[in-house]
């Protein structure tokens, strides 16, 4: 006759985690298709033509540069958010820079061309409407209002994210890759807490920068921005070449650092954007009898 052993608790309990673990995995997942098939639209490509401008010890040097980066209608007149810095490349420049000891070197950009382009391949003509370089947001805005977009609702939440809640974000790739769509899986694994709170996600948020962060039920929880310090030129130099290039090296990941821009503080922005009279609009009014 056998004797039945009964299973440890323990062992319950682990293998029910397990199972619970992995139903969240693919629930996420399920949901994260099911939002890209319903906003994928709204995740465009911002094209832009800037002129960059450098000054190397006092000799004075123009360029002009095309962008592109990715971004998010989030209202149906067209309004579209992104990352400050994606559309400045001087910023990012400048802020390496200011740790590597350049400072004979210095770069500015100015933007002369902007474009919302859709997913069928629409180019729309548009403007930079605000830049908040401290939250690391921009918004650009189409010339022509009157079309509607398809867009990412948002709304303020009244739970608030936690370590290792999952996330997930739908971006393109570029235009070498045809601009498809892509989902990426992420997960909160800090959270700075001041006047104003982000959250940090895992690796490879760099690359989603101006997409929308959205938590395992398919809500908006902020945008991925790059959040920059700009640091004084060779703070993080020394006496030995490679213990400086060292240094600045590690210098550069708590200058340069991908964060997620909680939602509140977007749509606070958003708003100011919104109000933002464009001199094309003011120009277009004043042609209507």
């Amino acid at each position: 006759m056998k004797v039945l052993r009964s299973i440890p608790i323990v062992v319950i309990l682990g293998i029910n985690a397990l199972a619970s673990s992995r139903a969240g995995a693919a629930d996420i997942k399920d949901t994260a298709r099911a939002k890209a098939l319903q906003v994928q639209k709204a995740v465009v490509t911002i094209r832009l033509v800037a002129k960059i401008k450098m000054s190397i010890m006092g000799q004075n040097q123009d360029q002009e540069s095309k962008i592109e980066t990715i971004g998010t209608v989030i209202d149906p007149d067209g309004l579209t958010v992104t990352d400050a810095s994606s559309i400045n490349p001087a910023s990012t420049a400048q802020s390496v820079l200011g740790i590597l000891g350049g400072a004979g070197l210095k770069i500015d950009s100015e933007i002369k061309e902007t474009a919302i382009l859709l997913e069928d391949g629409t180019e729309v003509a548009a403007d930079v409407v605000l830049k908040d370089s401290d939250l690391g947001l921009a918004f650009i805005r189409p010339h022509d209002i009157s079309h509607k977009f398809d867009a990412v609702t948002l709304k303020n939440r009244t739970v608030q994210p936690q370590l290792l809640d999952s996330l997930f974000t739908i971006g393109r790739l570029g235009k070498n890759n045809n601009r498809v769509l892509t989902l990426t899986l992420d997960s909160i694994r800090a959270i700075s807490k001041g006047p104003r709170t982000f959250f940090v996600g895992g690796t490879g948020t760099q690359e989603n920068l101006g997409c929308i962060a959205f938590s395992s039920e398919g809500e908006p929880v902020g945008v991925y921005v790059m959040k920059q310090k700009q640091a004084n030129a060779g703070e993080a130099s020394s006496g030995n070449p490679a213990l400086s290039m060292l240094s600045s090296l590690s210098a550069a990941k708590d200058i340069l650092l991908p964060i997620i821009r909680p939602i509140s503080d977007v749509i606070e922005v958003a708003e100011q954007a919104k109000k933002v009279k464009t001199a094309e609009k003011q120009v277009n009014a004043q042609e209507k009898p």
